[in-house]
């Protein structure tokens, strides 16, 4: 797969950042990967067909499924603890269109709201 720059924007109620990074998009399985790399280098996938975002690294994996007006419950594995902790959010929009991906979903432990776009 040929890499492609990416544009991210990520807002909550108190966060709010826009980046850019090279990642790749696998049209035929319609998976986009990218890696992140702060402190911690992360490994993001986001199936677009079964809507499920997943963050690796060496201290956990996050596996998020989003089904508009749903409320799923999702994991977050803690590597070091051997832990896995549940995580319910309400996925209010998951939107796909050429390039584009948005999913706004609500964090529903502390009401928080994301706002996650991405354009490849």
């Amino acid at each position: 797969m040929k890499k492609r720059k990416i544009h991210i924007t990520f807002r909550t109620n108190s966060y709010d950042t826009e980046y850019n990074l090279l990642g790749e998009y696998d049209k035929e399985h319609n998976i986009l990967t990218y890696f992140e790399n702060s402190s911690l280098v992360t490994k993001v996938t986001i199936d677009l067909n079964q809507q499920e975002l997943r963050r690796d690294n060496k201290d956990y994996q996050l596996i998020y499924h989003f089904l508009e007006n749903e409320v799923t419950d999702n994991s977050i594995f803690l590597k070091e603890m051997n832990q896995e902790l549940c995580l319910k959010l309400k996925t209010k929009k998951f939107s796909f269109s050429q390039n584009k991906l948005e999913i706004i979903y609500i964090l529903l432990d502390s009401e928080e709201k994301v706002i996650y776009q991405i354009e490849f």
